[in-house]
């Protein structure tokens, strides 16, 4: 079930915190308790963690979603291969039919499995990165066996693991949006967090997303933790069905309408800012949301009665979508890179090292 954008505006410290979620504030305290406890246990060796015969970097976050992993897992990998190595992503291939299941999403060169069975994230991350294996399974030592003995990876890229305790890694790359770092400074279920903000310290490296919009530094991040900034920066706009880049110019003055199942939908509409478009009242879906030809239909009926010349939609969306198209209404994908702006030289001397001190 989605959240209403304004309880996701509270939970991630956007709007003040209403009287009427107080009840929260216990299940909160315990969820806290509960994960602090784990990590202790995990960092005083009761609970075990295993290691890959090869380089491992996680990209993960705090927050419940919406930091930008999927593209910063596509330019760190981008990093890796210019620099000579044979990386891998694991991923958990979240809300596809198979998650749990270790399986190959992309040998690099063939995608084989499709967005309903391995998950749109897993999908997007194969059509991206040609040439980079992805391996999807919850067991990601499991998982990143596979990767290291079926394609040769001398570095694991392990997708959405800050919190995958049970294996360990030579780096920890936490991504924080640069405006609410912290949310609204609570764990699940009365905020945003996964983890208190004390679990930041675990990280080796610090990367505030979406810096564009935040330019001064936030407060309460871990001393000593290195700190870097990247922003999005779109790439290109094509037709979903065929392809067809789109020029920006050819949509200024033309009315749009976004569609979107991401974590952070109000975020989506302000990429579209710079077309000189007409943005009209998006649809948006739960994050991961699986598509079928009733919300295409439903999609095509409230964009022609919004007056929309087109459906815009993220390339997450757009790998979901394409079953059910063409529409009487062109669907175009916005591409989008991210890149760091501040900070690069902290994560290339880091990969400079690999993997001579770290395998």
């Amino acid at each position: 079930m989605r959240l209403p954008l304004k309880i996701l505006g509270i939970m991630k410290g956007e709007q003040k915190l209403p009287f009427y979620l107080y009840p929260l504030y216990l299940p909160a305290c315990l969820y806290s308790i509960i994960v602090r406890v784990r990590a202790s246990l995990y960092k005083g060796g009761i609970l075990k963690t295993r290691r890959l015969p090869c380089s491992v970097i996680s990209v993960g976050n705090l927050a419940a979603g919406g930091t930008g992993k999927t593209p910063f897992t596509i330019y760190l990998c981008g990093l890796l291969k210019g620099k000579g190595f044979k990386p891998a992503v694991v991923t958990r291939g979240y809300k596809g039919a198979s998650e749990g299941n270790t399986c190959v999403v992309s040998d690099g060169k063939n995608i084989l499995m499709t967005p309903s069975d391995a998950g749109d994230e897993a999908v997007l991350l194969s059509r991206n990165l040609p040439g980079v294996p992805i391996v999807m399974g919850s067991n990601r030592y499991e998982a990143g066996m596979l990767a290291v003995k079926s394609f040769g990876a001398d570095v694991v890229v392990l997708d959405d693991g800050f919190q995958h305790l049970a294996l360990r890694r030579d780096m920890n790359i936490l991504l924080m949006d640069a405006a609410h770092p912290f949310g609204n400074g609570h764990t699940l279920p009365l905020g945003y967090l996964r983890e208190p903000g004390l679990a930041a310290g675990r990280a080796n490296l610090i990367v505030l997303t979406r810096s564009e919009a935040a330019t001064s530094k936030p407060a309460g991040l871990p001393p000593g933790v290195p700190v870097a900034r990247a922003a999005y920066r779109q790439l290109s706009i094509y037709n979903i069905w065929n392809n067809r880049v789109i020029a920006h110019g050819k949509l200024s003055g033309k009315s749009v309408m976004p569609v979107a199942a991401i974590a952070d939908p109000a975020s989506f509409p302000l990429i579209l800012n710079g077309l000189n478009a007409k943005i009209l009242k998006g649809k948006f879906y739960p994050d991961h949301h699986l598509y079928n030809r009733d919300d295409m239909s439903d999609i095509v009926a409230v964009a022609t009665e919004r007056g929309a010349d087109f459906v815009v939609v993220t390339e997450k969306d757009a790998v979901k979508l394409l079953a059910f198209g063409p529409a009487e209404i062109p669907f175009l994908a916005v591409g989008i890179k991210m890149e760091l702006i501040e900070g690069s030289s902290l994560l290339e001397g880091f990969l400079n090292k690999m993997p001579a001190e770290l395998s």
